[in-house]
């Protein structure tokens, strides 16, 4: 399994702290920083045969990133279930935004380890289609001859 942070250095504690619920569980685990994300590098630190990759993100705002982050991880990794942790701040878990690539969406890290730790197949993700643009011809017609 692949646990990281989404945004900045408090969402790579998040995803230190489920890491280690993991472990506990008896999962085999690799966790990356936020910053190894925005490189090419986080292709070099994720192993292939990874079960799960677990974004952990504690601002509410990082929903749309969050979303970006499962998609670009599902097309990549296609074997592996992807999943978001958007925790938060009481102990009673909260209304989710849906994210349609997600395999698994929580709030809690009980309910996060749960989610990483089921077997279930991981879902196909949708292929955005194409949209083709008719460019009009920059060539005039004939010209007049006398």
């Amino acid at each position: 399994m692949v646990c990281l942070g989404g945004r900045g250095p408090l969402d790579d504690a998040a995803a230190a702290m489920l890491a280690q619920v993991l472990k506990v569980q008896g999962a085999e685990v690799v966790v990356a920083r936020h910053s190894d994300i925005a490189t090419r590098r986080s292709r070099d630190l994720m192993p292939k045969e990874a079960d799960a990759i677990v974004v952990c993100l504690l601002n509410e705002d990082s929903v749309k990133h969050a979303g970006l982050l499962v998609r670009r991880f599902k097309r990549i990794y296609t074997g592996s279930r992807v999943g978001a942790v958007l925790l938060s701040d009481g102990p009673e878990p909260r209304a989710l935004p849906p994210m349609g690539d997600a395999d698994f969406i929580a709030s809690t890290l009980t309910r996060a380890t749960r989610e990483a730790l089921r077997g279930d197949a991981p879902t196909t993700p949708v292929v955005p289609r194409k949209i083709h643009i008719r460019r009009r011809s920059t060539t005039k017609g004939a010209t007049d001859q006398v």
